[in-house]
């Protein structure tokens, strides 16, 4: 039992150390903004059989992190997956991950037109509703190429597209959508984030019929701010649109997104 006891101590003090040394490393990052030295640190703290399950998922997020930051988006992405896998890192690791991709598939120019015919959209179905329902590419019933939205409306837990956006050039002025729904009447909500985090919206859903195709076509500057107060919307600084299924709660409905278009 002692022997047992001696070991599980040692154990414990070598975890510490080995936070330590991580939190050293995030500190020395930090001061000298030196991504690429701290990547050698977090990678040899990543190791499974050499620290404890905190500080590797620690480790290899903080990994991924530096090495988007110095333009290795894979080896970013390995080094967050790999995190997740270890069952230690599981929300900020998969935010993390997502932000990367969207940013990767960010619109930085415009104007821009998706038509749905090839898989080089923006679109994203955020991890965190993953559970409500899912997108890909596929022929509506009309015969469009289209991306197809399986969506179950959840009043607590919206389900929601977004499409990222970085310093866009020129700053965007319009927004037309051509969506149509398959077995239920549904509502959507278009939301726009800007970079200070303030939030703009339709001031009220946007109503489709069942079996009907609509187009939604609005001036960004018609969005209103959802907090009572701040200023109008600044186009050149939005970072997110989201596309937010409001229907009332019911059975799994699909949604076709025909275009998108943004200028």
């Amino acid at each position: 039992m002692w022997a047992l006891g001696a070991a599980l101590a040692l154990a414990a003090d070598d975890e510490l150390e080995h936070r330590a040394a991580l939190y050293d490393a995030l500190l020395e990052q930090s001061l000298s903004g030196d991504g690429h030295t701290a990547q050698r640190a977090y990678l040899s703290l990543s190791h499974p059989l050499e620290v404890g399950e905190y500080t590797r998922a620690e480790a290899l997020m903080w990994l991924g992190r530096a090495r988007y930051d110095t333009g290795n988006v894979e080896g970013a992405r390995t080094a967050l997956i790999d995190a997740i896998r270890s069952g230690g890192c599981s929300t900020r690791c998969r935010d993390l991950l997502e932000l990367i991709d969207v940013e990767q598939s960010a619109i930085r120019a415009l104007p821009v037109r998706w038509t749905f015919d090839s898989p080089d959209h923006g679109f994203f179905h955020p991890w965190q509703v993953q559970d409500q329902g899912g997108i890909r590419l596929a022929r509506a019933p009309n015969g469009d190429p289209a991306l197809m939205w399986t969506t179950t409306p959840q009043p607590r837990k919206r389900d929601r597209l977004v499409v990222g956006l970085i310093d866009p050039i020129p700053s965007p002025v319009e927004l037309e959508l051509r969506v149509s729904s398959t077995s239920a009447p549904a509502q959507l909500q278009l939301i726009a984030i800007e970079s200070s985090d303030r939030a703009y919206g339709l001031m009220a859903p946007w109503r489709i019929a069942s079996g009907a195709t609509e187009v939604l076509r609005i001036p960004l500057d018609a969005l209103a701010p959802v907090q009572v107060g701040d200023p109008p919307l600044d186009s050149g600084a939005l970072t997110r649109l989201y596309l937010v299924d409001v229907s009332a709660e019911g059975a799994t409905n699909t949604l076709w997104l025909h275009d998108f278009a943004i200028r």
